[in-house]
């Protein structure tokens, strides 16, 4: 929906008119505080736009236990595994983690729309002349991503010889570009996007063992966003209520 339909309300003035509901700290029953988790979601919910997907009105026991995650690894630097359906938001939750400790840029990878022939030269740059079409030289991505944060939507679709490659900049910490003769620091957070499960695509050979350990040091499983049996979710109506209905229709309807 066009930003219009907020009638010209901004995103940052949206964001300070809920700053009380910021300040106020969200305990769960063993009293943890979980503040600053809700600030990080609320942040992202307000700036990534309308009718997106957010975390922020689930109230489900896996979305609070997801939320609670996402405060405890984000000031880690620990690699994550995002599982779960698609559409249910991984890369929303991504941003998350990556916004509870900010550090370098955030570099979304789409994994399943890289060219075979081209995965290295798209993840580890090239110089010029290093193939044919190569009229100059290329920041890879993973160079983009030094010292912040690689992103690796569906990390499934990769190839088993990118997997390998992937290790290898993973074990030794630098990478080489195409036609270079020289490696270069790359140092990086993993967070990685699957909708397949991966740990049954390594017992049947179609993902590689030793990548699939780096990449799930910590797992974390996105509860679908389908209304349990039938029921209108809390999800659902808050959307609903919050990014898709203007106030003037809630007037009226009252």
């Amino acid at each position: 929906m066009p930003n219009s339909a907020l009638s010209g309300v901004t995103w940052k003035s949206r964001l300070a008119q809920k700053q009380h509901v910021v300040n106020t700290p969200l305990r769960s029953s063993a009293g943890c505080e979980k503040q600053y988790t809700f600030r990080v979601l609320l942040f992202l919910a307000t700036e990534m736009g309308a009718g997106k997907h957010n975390l922020r009105t689930g109230t489900s026991q896996p979305m609070l236990r997801l939320r609670e995650m996402i405060g405890k690894v984000g000031r880690s630097r620990v690699s994550v595994l995002l599982q779960g359906e698609s559409g249910t938001g991984k890369e929303v939750v991504a941003r998350a983690i990556y916004a509870a400790r900010p550090a370098g840029e955030f570099v979304p990878i789409d994994c399943g729309s890289l060219a075979p022939s081209l995965i290295e030269s798209e993840l580890f740059g090239h110089e010029r002349g290093a193939f044919t079409g190569a009229v100059g030289s290329r920041t890879g991505l993973l160079q983009t991503a030094h010292e912040g944060t690689a992103f690796f939507d569906e990390i499934g679709e990769l190839p088993s010889e990118a997997q390998v490659k992937l290790l290898r900049v993973l074990q030794q910490q630098e990478i080489r570009p195409v036609g270079s003769n020289s490696s270069q620091p790359c140092t990086f957070r993993v967070i990685a996007a699957t909708n397949r499960n991966l740990e049954e695509e390594v017992r049947c050979g179609r993902f590689r063992l030793d990548p699939y350990f780096r990449l799930n040091v910590v797992a974390l499983d996105l509860p679908p966003l389908r209304p349990p049996q039938g029921r209108h979710s809390v999800f659902g109506r808050g959307v609903l209520a919050e990014e898709w209905v203007p106030a003037s229709d809630h007037a009226s309807s009252a």
